[in-house]
């Protein structure tokens, strides 16, 4: 797992959209289900619940969006310059 899987997570869950994210992010929808399905593989647990257009965290996405969201906050320059390169 990486920070950008992370950044990238974080986004879709906020946004409830791949879509969404995408744009936000500067990227396509195909590489955002890419890093997001990456990171499920490495986790072993699906993380969000595709519906339609949208997307819903699961219980273990909760858990790591809860974690993801307090380092993001306590991090907060080293978060986005890591992840930057």
């Amino acid at each position: 797992m990486d920070l950008r899987q992370l950044e990238i997570f974080v986004k879709v869950a906020e946004l409830g959209s791949f879509s969404r994210a995408a744009q936000s992010l500067f990227l396509t929808q195909p590489t955002v289900s890419e890093h997001i399905r990456t990171l499920e593989d490495e986790l072993g647990v699906r993380l969000l619940d595709r519906l339609g257009r949208g997307a819903v965290v699961t219980k273990g996405g909760a858990l790591l969006l809860g974690y993801a969201q307090r380092c993001r906050a306590r991090h907060g320059r080293r978060w986005r310059a890591s992840r930057d390169g």
